[in-house]
């Protein structure tokens, strides 16, 4: 059973130099999940907040860690969500979803589900190469029975009297 989640409907997308245009707007409804884009439409990293314009302001005036993108952000996709544990949600799924190139702290859990499925491939070779080394002594076995049944006969005994070989003592060693 898979859970299902989709991006709000509830959005907002401007460039950089137009936040002050949706004060308002984020007066009335200040809590949600954001994304900040560059050229190409790259996401660049995504974030929540109970207080996005207060946030968004800090971003795009590069301070603490946004200091490494902020002169990168060319716009802005604010999806509202009033709930902090539905923020929470969204929040790690946008990540994920959007591909957010700066987002580092929600990224673990991506690296821990690969990191998972590297050991369920190095599991899965580790059978099959059980299996190829189980594949190849039951060859080495037919072709030590094969090198056997053609290996070049060793005679016993000679015949006293013709000094030759004799067929009754042909023994093929085992």
């Amino acid at each position: 059973m898979a859970i299902e989640i989709t991006l709000p409907s509830d959005t907002v997308t401007f460039k950089v130099g137009e936040l002050s245009d949706y004060d308002d707007l984020l007066q009335l409804k200040p809590g949600g999940v954001y994304a900040l884009y560059g050229d190409d439409n790259e996401c660049l990293y995504v974030g929540q907040s109970k207080v996005l314009s207060k946030r968004l302001r800090s971003h795009l005036t590069c301070q603490g860690n946004s200091a490494v993108f902020c002169d990168l952000i060319r716009s802005i996709t604010i999806y509202f969500v009033r709930d902090s544990v539905e923020r929470d949600i969204y929040e790690t799924y946008a990540i994920t979803h959007l591909n957010a190139k700066f987002n580092r702290a929600k990224i673990r859990s991506v690296k821990r589900t690969f990191s998972r499925n590297k050991l369920e491939l190095i599991e899965d070779l580790r059978y099959d190469l059980d299996l190829l080394r189980t594949i190849r002594a039951d060859i080495l076995t037919e072709i030590d029975a094969v090198n056997i049944q053609f290996a070049t006969p060793k005679y016993r005994k000679i015949n006293s009297f013709t000094g030759e070989l004799t067929n009754r003592f042909l023994v093929v060693l085992t």
